[in-house]
């Protein structure tokens, strides 16, 4: 179906995505410990993009444990910004003169 060439070409694309979502993943990683939900949010957009790429390109087996790693990591986003969310609304609650 493919030739060599095409072959290699098509694993030198993979090897650079998987490399792109693994640095993206570590990176939103840290923005979410560090309270810099935003900026972990714009890079949960472009690694969207990174995943369906890459997803053209992997087996089945690979397309599940990357489907469930950005799931995993979109839920974890939703729940410290609701979090954050939730404890601004307090702060501004409890400072509030009545």
């Amino acid at each position: 179906m493919f030739g060599s060439h095409e072959k290699n070409y098509i694993n030198e694309v993979t090897k650079t995505l998987k490399n792109r979502f693994d640095r993206l993943v570590s990176d939103i990683e840290e923005n979410m410990v560090l309270g810099k939900l935003e900026e972990a949010r714009d890079l949960f957009e472009e690694i969207i993009v990174v995943y369906k790429g890459l997803r053209m390109h992997l087996n089945y087996n690979e397309k599940i444990l990357l489907h469930g790693k950005v799931i995993k990591l979109r839920n974890k986003l939703r729940m410290k910004r609701v979090r954050k969310r939730i404890t601004d609304l307090f702060r501004i609650f409890k400072n509030r003169k009545i």
